[in-house]
């Protein structure tokens, strides 16, 4: 039984890195876009930064919580 117990536990490790290497992708992807967005369209004042900061610590935490073995 222990070893059943093992064998999900490796499953569900290997799709919660599966999902923290696809946010960490669309983060990437989609923080790139808003940057050349951000500056052609307001250079004076970097918005982007914030949106970097806040999905970032989430996208960061993800990759604790992964790396921890929470």
């Amino acid at each position: 039984m222990k070893e059943l117990n093992t064998r999900l536990s490796a499953e569900e490790r290997s799709k919660s890195r599966k999902s923290a290497i696809r946010n960490t992708a669309t983060f990437v992807v989609i923080c790139t876009f808003l940057s050349i967005m951000n500056g052609v369209t307001s250079p004076s004042y970097p918005w982007v930064l914030w949106v970097i900061g806040c999905w970032g610590l989430g996208v960061a935490l993800q990759w604790i919580y992964y790396l921890l073995d929470c």
